[in-house]
């Protein structure tokens, strides 16, 4: 959501939290604009998290 948005842009969030304020169909159209590069760094991000669980999960099964 918003978070995730805010902790990805960091300095920029001020700004971010000021278009907020603008029309909610300029910030859908912003938003569906930007949705792809978001998506593709959450796709990115998550085949990291599973590649790091799936490291986890291995050892742990080592050390039982």
């Amino acid at each position: 959501g918003r978070n995730e948005q805010s902790i990805s842009l960091g300095s920029s969030s001020k700004q971010c939290r000021r278009r907020n304020r603008r029309s909610a169909a300029e910030e859908d159209l912003r938003l569906r604009r930007s949705s792809g590069l978001r998506q593709r760094r959450k796709a990115g991000a998550a085949a990291a998290n599973r590649g790091k669980a799936e490291h986890e999960g291995r050892e742990a099964k080592g050390r039982e």
